[in-house]
């Protein structure tokens, strides 16, 4: 359950009340249709706790894409609107997350990194793997 897994890595950060750990490890193992509305209150506020000593704080959730249900987009929301200024939540996906994300952008909070972002030409790739002590043939890679 989404909402489990991002309770353990913020308590990774800063101690999470245990009655409310343990309320996300019930919740997910009888499979929860969806997050009871305390649950989403309580993880709004750890979200909204992050970061409350000014240190800079990134929440990453990688393969955003596999997450299609209503639950999670709701608790994908619920983090996303609570996040502090100090923190970030960074979002790796091959499509675009169930967001609002007009807002986001309005408001230039968003920062999105598409494909052409991420493309090296190839003056770039050969300059990379030079660096890494690699050089390209045609046929196969070879260390240098």
């Amino acid at each position: 359950m989404l909402l489990e897994a991002i309770v353990v890595a913020l308590d990774a950060l800063e101690p999470v009340d245990s009655r409310l750990l343990d309320r996300c490890r019930r919740a997910a193992s009888e499979r929860a249709a969806e997050p009871s509305p305390e649950l989403l209150d309580a993880l709004e506020a750890i979200v909204s706790s992050m970061g409350v000593d000014r240190r800079a704080a990134v929440l990453v959730l990688d393969d955003a894409h596999v997450l299609k249900s209503r639950a999670s987009a709701r608790v994908l929301a619920a983090v996303a609107s609570a996040m502090p200024p100090c923190a970030k939540l960074a979002l790796a996906s091959r499509t675009e997350p169930a967001l609002q994300l007009g807002r986001l952008r309005a408001a230039h909070e968003l920062l999105e990194l598409g494909p052409r972002d991420l493309a090296m030409t190839a003056y770039e790739a050969h300059r990379l793997l030079r660096a890494a002590a690699w050089s390209l043939t045609a046929t196969r890679w070879i260390g240098s």
